[in-house]
C-alpha cells in the first residue's frame, strides 16, 4: 500500500466519517458498561436555513473534544444534534419564492403555506448537517431532532402548563418589536441596528391649558432662549408657558400620556406637579420626574409614550400612566387616536406623501405644531424640523429581505410573564387543560400588573 506524500483531510475524512456513523460509535450505547456514568449534552440548534460559520466551528470544536474526552474515560456520552426552525428567515426565503410565482402566503392560506415551509426545510436544511459531518462532530446522529418536532413541541407546552400551574408565570403586558409586513413579532436578535437619515421635530407643549388659536414668535423665543450656553426647554409667553419636546416619530405623539425630566435638574424642578397639554389631542399630560431621562440630551424634556417605546413602557409602568396604542399591527393610526386621524399610515402621518396631490389631515394640523417645510401653514406650537441621524431596526440582509426597512411599530401584546418566560395560553382540543406558547423575557413585577 502507498501511502501519499501529504496528507489529504478531505479524502481520509470523507472515508471514515460513514465508517463511524454506520457503526454508531457515537451512541450511548457504543458503551456496554451499564454501570458506566452518563454524560449527557445538547447542541445549541443551528437555524436550520443557515450554513455554518467561524463561531459554530470553535463552539463544535470544544464540545467535540468534551465528549471525546468523556467517551474515553468510559463515560456513555449522548451529544445531542439537531437544528432550529428559523421561523422568520425561513418564512421570508419561502414567501420570497412564492412572490416569484405571482402568490402570496395569504392566497394559499395557512395550512399550505405551512406545507410550503416544511417542503422548504427538507430541501434545504441539509447543508448545516452536510457541514457537522464534515468538522467531524461525534454526535449521535440516530437521535438528532428538529425544533418543530412533535414531541418536542409537546415538551414546551408541557413544561409552560407546569410552570402556570405552580405559579412561577403569570399574566402582563409587554413591548415587542412587530413588523408589519410580516405580520409576527421580531426578537431583538434576529434585528440589525442600522443609522439613518431622520428628522428631529421639535414640539412645543403648552404647559396648564390648551390653545385654539395661534400663538406668534415661538420658534423666535426658542431661539432667544437659547443663545447662550444655557440651554433649556421651558419657554415663557405673553401667553403660556410651554415645554419642548424633540422626537424622530412625531406621528406617536398622540399616544403621549405624560412629559418626562430628570429629577436632578434644576431647570425645570419648579414644574414638579403640574402639566402639559398635547396638541391637536388635548389630552392632560402629568410632567414627572425618571431618572432614565438625560439632562444634557435635547431639551431636557422627553415625551413619553408607554405603547410605543420600551424606555416609555418602563415610566409608563413606573408613574402608572395610561397606555394609548396609536399605530396598529397594520402600521396604521388605530382608533385611540382623534377620529379624523384614524387610517393614516404611520409615514403618512409623518411624511405626508399619498398616491393624492393633497397633504393629509394630520400633516396639516402638524403643521400648526411643527414648523414643517411642506405647505405654508403657519405653526400653532411650532418650533421646527432638522436633519437627524435615526437608529432604526432592520432585518439583515442575510435574513432574505436585502435592504427591506421595517421600522418596527412597538405595541403591546398581552402575555404571560415571570422566570424569564413569556407565554401566551391557549386551550388544547379536549379542553382538559391550558397550553402554553411562549418566548424568553425578563421580570416583571407583579405588583404593577392588572
Amino acid at each position: 500500500m502507498e501511502i501519499p506524500k501529504a496528507y489529504d483531510p478531505k479524502e481520509v475524512e470523507g472515508r471514515w466519517y460513514p465508517i463511524w456513523e454506520s457503526r454508531h460509535y457515537f451512541t450511548p450505547e457504543a458503551i456496554a458498561d451499564p454501570t458506566a456514568r452518563v454524560f449527557s449534552m445538547v447542541i445549541p440548534p443551528p437555524n436550520v436555513t443557515g450554513e455554518l460559520h467561524m463561531g459554530h466551528a470553535l463552539n463544535h470544536t470544544l464540545q467535540d473534544v468534551l465528549a471525546r474526552w468523556r467517551r474515553m474515560s468510559g463515560d456513555r456520552v449522548l451529544w445531542l444534534p439537531g437544528t432550529d426552525h428559523a421561523g422568520i428567515a425561513t418564512q421570508m426565503q419561502v414567501e420570497k419564492r412564492l412572490k416569484d410565482e405571482g402568490v402570496t402566503r395569504r392566497d394559499l392560506g395557512r395550512e399550505k403555506f405551512v406545507e410550503r415551509v416544511w417542503q422548504w426545510k427538507a430541501h434545504y436544511g441539509g447543508t448545516i448537517l452536510k457541514q457537522m459531518r464534515i468538522l467531524g462532530d461525534s454526535v449521535d446522529w440516530t437521535r438528532e431532532r428538529f425544533t418543530m418536532d412533535e414531541g418536542l413541541s409537546n415538551a414546551v407546552k408541557e413544561v409552560f402548563v407546569r410552570l402556570y400551574d405552580e405559579g412561577l408565570i403569570y399574566r402582563g403586558e409587554y413591548m415587542v418589536n412587530w413588523s408589519p409586513g410580516l405580520q409576527t413579532a421580531i426578537s431583538d436578535l434576529e434585528v440589525v441596528m442600522k443609522p439613518v437619515k431622520g428628522h428631529l421635530y421639535h414640539i412645543a407643549y403648552p404647559v396648564g391649558r390648551a390653545l385654539s388659536s395661534r400663538v406668534e414668535g415661538l420658534a423666535e423665543a426658542y431661539a432667544a432662549a437659547n443663545a447662550d450656553e444655557k440651554k433649556t426647554g421651558w419657554l415663557k409667553t405673553a401667553d403660556c408657558d410651554f415645554i419642548v419636546v424633540a422626537t424622530t416619530r412625531p406621528e406617536t405623539m398622540l399616544g403621549d400620556t405624560a412629559v418626562a425630566f430628570n429629577p436632578e435638574d434644576e431647570r425645570y424642578r419648579a414644574l414638579a406637579g403640574k402639566s402639559a397639554t398635547l396638541p391637536l389631542v388635548g389630552r392632560e399630560l402629568p410632567l414627572i420626574q425618571d431618572e432614565i431621562v438625560e439632562k444634557d440630551f435635547g431639551t431636557g424634556f422627553v415625551k413619553v409614550t408607554p405603547a410605543h417605546d420600551p424606555n416609555d413602557f418602563a415610566m409608563g409602568k413606573r408613574h402608572n400612566l395610561e397606555f394609548v396604542q396609536v399605530i396598529g399591527k397594520d402600521a396604521r393610526v388605530t382608533e385611540a387616536a382623534p377620529e379624523k386621524y384614524r387610517g393614516l399610515d404611520r409615514y403618512e402621518a409623518r411624511t405626508g406623501r399619498r398616491t393624492e396631490n393633497f397633504m393629509p389631515v394630520y400633516l396639516y394640523d402638524m403643521a400648526r405644531v411643527i414648523l414643517t417645510a411642506i405647505g405654508d401653514a403657519r405653526p400653532l406650537t411650532g418650533l421646527g424640523v432638522k436633519e437627524a441621524l435615526e437608529r432604526i431596526k432592520m432585518l439583515p440582509a442575510a435574513s432574505g429581505a436585502p435592504g427591506t426597512r421595517l421600522r418596527f411599530g412597538r405595541y403591546i401584546r398581552h402575555g404571560w410573564m415571570g422566570s424569564e418566560f413569556l407565554v401566551a395560553r391557549r386551550v388544547l382540543p379536549d379542553g382538559s387543560r391550558s397550553v402554553l406558547h411562549g418566548t424568553i423575557n425578563g421580570l416583571v413585577d407583579p405588583a404593577s400588573l392588572p
